[in-house]
């Protein structure tokens, strides 16, 4: 596949200038399964750099490449079906066409938005409220995909 193929009728998502002060969502948490706390994550708000670092297991969750805290301008929490375990192993499998609600936190803000997509190939939209598509901060963008009765504390 040449990348002129894969670019063709690529959308964007949209982007926006982070705003002037910063909201008061300083933590998110969430387990995706009960009884596995070596999965565990909460992100905590860095209002100097404006991102959320991420924690697993209650340690913060180093990236490897550059042994900095993981970080991200965006976390995004997309809750949806699960199914499984599917095998031995205990893999599980997870709609992620169709639409849904999604936890959208940014800049210290929190905003329930609704995502879609449509086919497996299609891109994943997130519709703010109003109709309109969401507009993320420039940076890097975590999503994270729960069952949509997974609590998340924020």
């Amino acid at each position: 596949i040449l990348a002129a193929d894969w670019l063709e009728g690529f959308e964007p998502p949209t982007f926006a200038d982070d705003p002037a002060d910063s909201g008061t969502t300083t933590s998110i948490s969430y387990d995706f399964w009960s009884g596995y706390d070596q999965f565990a994550v909460a992100w905590n708000y860095d209002a100097a750099s404006r991102t959320y670092l991420r924690n697993t297991a209650g340690s913060a969750q180093i990236d490897l490449n550059n042994q900095e805290q993981v970080a991200a301008k965006t976390v995004v929490v997309l809750l949806t079906d699960e199914k499984g375990p599917i095998d031995e192993l205990k893999h599980m499998l997870y709609r992620t066409t169709g639409t849904g609600e999604a936890l959208i936190f940014s800049n210290g803000n929190f905003e329930s938005v609704t995502w879609s997509k449509k086919t497996r190939e299609d891109e994943l939209r997130f519709i703010a409220k109003g109709g309109k598509e969401y507009a993320f901060a420039r940076g890097p963008i975590w999503i994270s995909v729960l069952d949509r009765t997974n609590k998340v504390t924020y």
